[in-house]
């Protein structure tokens, strides 16, 4: 079963509140703030804004706005935390601001979104020991709940063996990332950020070790390109990925939990999501009530394949799994103020 209209249509409206490019601890802030803490606040916004609704290339007007930030602290304040930190943003972590990294992580050792960056830097430089490292860091500064690892453990285990997974924000890769490194989950699995493929060496690199032939295109065209350019491969979608990005392939993709394989060829994708819920995903954090917006934004991303579990166990009868599918369901729509639209679907309204 391909990805038909309805889902289409859901990916679509849930699409802007699926896709989270902050740790859960952004919305923590602090009511005062430094003119630097202002400015830094105002260059992620900006750049959240300018790569996260439609597109992951920033637009020549957006980037002057970025560079110009980034230009007032390095005037105002060239040995602040956020001039570094924001240096190696911009330059989206080239190797040249390794110096302002390691001159952020002195005045502000402790700070979790460096340890993001740490780990971008050694993907990108090919370090996995210190990747690794600091994955575990990621992980014990418990930014990331429980609910969101599990998901990203759903994530990896909607995949076959050795695939090639494609994703789009930190809430499915940093996570990936520790199931991966930390916790020894699904390291068969290559995870291909879209943000870490924006540069240009890493993608070159990083290709010639999958064994890819490398699409010389836009970020935006890289998934597309890179299908049709290694037809037998198996890759996969996480379903956080921008429907935008994804409107030439929809014929061809199929559900198989929280990501999209592509195939060219027919597959019954509905037995295989069916034993991936049954057999492969955990569900104990998601049953659970909670409270954190990030999270719940998140699991709206299992509404979809849920409802398709929902209308395979009411076609086949099996009216208790239909009804524990419902509730599910009904208690991620209430957490994620989507209760009307996934209601319609399920034949509640």
């Amino acid at each position: 079963m391909k990805l038909n209209l309805f889902l289409t249509i859901l990916i679509l409206v849930f699409s802007n509140g699926f896709i989270s490019q902050i740790s859960e601890d952004e919305a923590l802030k602090t009511e005062a703030k430094t003119s630097n803490a202002i400015l830094l606040d105002n260059y992620i916004e900006k750049r959240q804004r300018s790569t996260s609704k439609y597109s992951k290339q920033i637009k020549p007007n957006d980037q002057k706005e970025l560079d110009s930030i980034v230009k007032r602290l390095k005037v105002e304040d060239p040995n602040s935390y956020e001039y570094n930190y924001v240096e190696v943003l911009n330059q989206n972590h080239a190797p040249n601001t390794f110096s302002n990294l390691e001159k952020a992580a002195k005045i502000s050792p402790n700070n979790v979104e460096l340890y993001e960056s740490y780990i971008t830097y050694y993907e990108l430089s090919n370090n996995p020991i210190k990747k690794k490292q600091y994955c575990q860091k990621l992980y014990e500064s418990n930014v990331f709940s429980e609910g969101l690892l599990e998901y990203n453990y759903n994530l990896l285990n909607s995949l076959e063996d050795n695939s090639i997974l494609f994703t789009y924000g930190n809430n499915d890769t940093y996570p990936s990332l520790i199931q991966q490194e930390v916790k020894n989950i699904r390291k068969d699995i290559k995870i291909l950020n879209l943000e870490f493929l924006k540069n240009l060496d890493y993608r070159k690199n990083y290709y010639k070790r999958l064994s890819l032939k490398t699409p010389e295109c836009s970020i935006d065209e890289l998934i597309e390109k890179t299908i049709q350019q290694n037809p037998n491969r198996n890759i996969y979608l996480s379903i956080t990925i921008n429907p935008k990005l994804l409107s030439n392939l929809s014929e061809n993709l199929y559900i198989t939990g929280l990501a999209f394989k592509y195939s060219e060829a027919e597959m019954n994708n509905i037995e295989l999501l069916i034993n991936n819920w049954e057999y492969k995903f955990n569900a104990n954090e998601l049953i659970k009530p909670t409270e954190n917006l990030t999270l719940n934004k998140i699991n709206l991303n299992y509404s979809l394949p849920l409802i398709i579990a929902y209308k395979y166990y009411d076609s086949k009868g099996e009216i208790k799994k239909k009804k524990e599918v419902e509730k599910i369901i009904l208690k991620i729509a209430k957490e994620g103020n989507q209760e009307s639209l996934i209601q319609k679907h399920i034949g509640n309204k």
